[in-house]
């Protein structure tokens, strides 16, 4: 019954049909494309170990660019812009979050 306007906010809310995300909370913006840009941001992850990964992501994938680019040397590198809150360096635990899975063990 909402004006079409607003229904982008709206989520049915039907227990016992299929997944329940009530639990959830989420801010809702009626988009195609949201740009965030990483030097206003700040991401909030639960553990030290999501940023460690996350930096030697990045580095991975920018020494690949540079070398299906043919660059060589630290002028091709982009800078990692992110900024990082750690729960678990606030002394927040958040229990029973599995880690980032590793692709070095079979991980995605």
């Amino acid at each position: 019954m909402l004006p079409p306007e607003l229904q982008h906010r709206h989520v049915r809310y039907q227990p016992g049909a299929g997944a329940d995300f009530t639990w959830e909370r989420e801010w809702r913006v009626r988009t195609d494309f949201l740009e965030i840009e990483p030097a206003i941001t700040t991401l909030v992850v639960p553990k030290r170990e999501h940023v460690d990964r996350f930096k030697k992501s990045h580095w991975e994938q920018q020494q690949t660019n540079a070398a299906l680019m043919g660059e060589v040397g630290w002028g091709f590198v982009q800078p990692l812009e992110w900024h990082y809150v750690v729960l678990e360096d606030l002394g927040i635990s958040v229990e029973g979050w599995d880690p980032i899975p590793d692709p070095e063990i079979g991980g995605q």
